[in-house]
């Protein structure tokens, strides 16, 4: 996704930026401890709109804003859109049924579950239509959900999912996919200082030592240094974080990170970024302070 991109391409230079207005500001806390954590939230939403019918009997679509031309019996594969791999729905990784709540009321599903080397992921499949209702994947420091929150082009129910005839489907009707990623990242080992050496970290998702720079741009903490210079500065926000509300500095680029785009930062600690379709903040820190600048 482009907002990991964002996150992870510091040059790994952390600098002071410009401290906008206002009383307080956010501040890098002078040390750090074994279980201190910084959690992230990444929403992304995935939209197929339809247009309009051409004379092929195709229909103009936006996806993800973008125009397209899809056939009938491509929008008819939406219903397993979410499944990565259809190993996974078989019998040999079936674990029961549950019946979940989704974005169309409850429905019973099956639940296929399996553990590869490098991700676990669980599978909620409409027991009567064959839908896929729910993805979840966990890895590493990773949970995700993926969930279908829209079906406008399809007739469902607890019992059907089935695309409706072509001239049924209307321009305006959407199908849109919302995936939401949570990273918990948090310090496992400290090594002190020694000598000219600094102080080293061992984290949830590195398994070599890294130094306080690199912890911080790995977290996604410190805000990448190309954005002073490749973004434009809109000016100043107030944004609401977990430690209340902050002015920040307002940094857009659309070609990047897509239309209606934003990046707000505090004293050169990364706050929320965003665009049209998708979301990125932080909801808990030890690693961040407010300081007021009187």
């Amino acid at each position: 996704m482009v907002v990991a991109v964002l996150i992870a391409a510091g040059a790994g230079v952390y600098f002071l930026y410009g401290t906008s207005e206002g009383d307080s500001a956010l501040f890098v806390k002078e040390s750090f401890k074994v279980g201190d954590r910084h959690t992230t939230i990444d929403n992304y939403r995935s939209t197929v709109e339809v247009i309009g019918m051409n004379e092929s009997n195709e229909f103009n679509v936006l996806d993800r804003g973008e125009p397209d031309v899809i056939s009938y019996e491509y929008m008819g594969c939406f219903k397993k859109w979410l499944i990565e791999s259809e190993d996974v729905v078989d019998d040999a990784y079936k674990t029961g049924n549950e019946r979940i709540v989704t974005a169309f009321g409850e429905r019973d599903c099956t639940v296929y579950f399996r553990n590869y080397d490098w991700i676990a992921v669980k599978y909620y499949i409409g027991e009567n239509n064959g839908a896929a209702y729910r993805i979840e994947r966990e890895h590493e420091a990773a949970k995700e959900v993926h969930v279908i929150e829209a079906a406008d082009m399809y007739n469902e129910s607890n019992d059907i999912f089935e695309l409706k005839d072509p001239q049924e489907i209307k321009a305006g009707d959407k199908f849109i996919a919302h995936l939401e990623t949570k990273m918990d990242f948090k310090i496992t080992e400290i090594k002190p200082a020694e000598g000219n050496n600094p102080e080293l970290y061992r984290t949830s998702d590195d398994s070599e030592y890294i130094t306080r720079e690199k912890l911080l741009n790995n977290f996604g903490i410190s805000a990448p240094n190309y954005l002073r210079n490749e973004y434009e500065l809109k000016g100043t926000v107030s944004v609401d974080t977990p430690l209340g509300k902050i002015e920040c500095d307002n940094y857009a680029n659309d070609e990047d990170l897509g239309p209606g785009s934003f990046v707000y930062v505090s004293n050169g600690i990364y706050v929320k970024s965003g665009s049209d379709l998708h979301l990125h903040y932080w909801t808990y820190s030890d690693f961040i302070e407010v300081k007021n600048l009187a």
